[in-house]
């Protein structure tokens, strides 16, 4: 879903999925000492892949984000299982909530200005 916001500038995109969510990933591919939602979506904007090999893994989560706060001055949201996090330029931080507060799979709303900055370039971002 995405909402365009014409008179403030930005656009409001939203991901969602009901698939296994950010733990039940980690658990499927034996990373044991994951435990919590909280710990499985640290580990996922840390850049912990469950792909087995190297060459197959993706930068998203952690480029984008990096991209989309540092970079333009948007906020980046995720939501799985009883965890979410958030990052914008007032807060960083990865909050558990109590269990009936629970997404079966992954939300992510991402908060796009319309405008970056003259001096905003992508190419900072790219991963190899």
């Amino acid at each position: 879903m995405v909402q365009n916001y014409k008179h403030l500038s930005y656009l409001d995109i939203c991901i969602a999925d009901r698939g296994q969510g950010v733990l039940n990933s980690y658990r499927k591919n034996n990373y044991d000492y994951i435990q919590t939602h909280e710990q499985a979506i640290n580990e996922a904007l840390n850049g912990l892949s469950t792909k087995k090999y190297e060459g197959s893994r993706g930068y998203g989560i952690k480029t984008s984000r990096h991209m989309l706060v540092n970079g333009l001055g948007g906020s980046y949201f995720m939501f799985s299982g009883n965890a979410f996090y958030i990052w914008n330029h007032e807060i960083e931080q990865i909050t558990s909530l109590n269990e009936k507060y629970n997404w079966d799979g992954t939300l992510v709303v991402l908060r796009v200005p319309k405008m970056a900055d003259s001096n905003f370039s992508y190419i900072q971002y790219l991963e190899a």
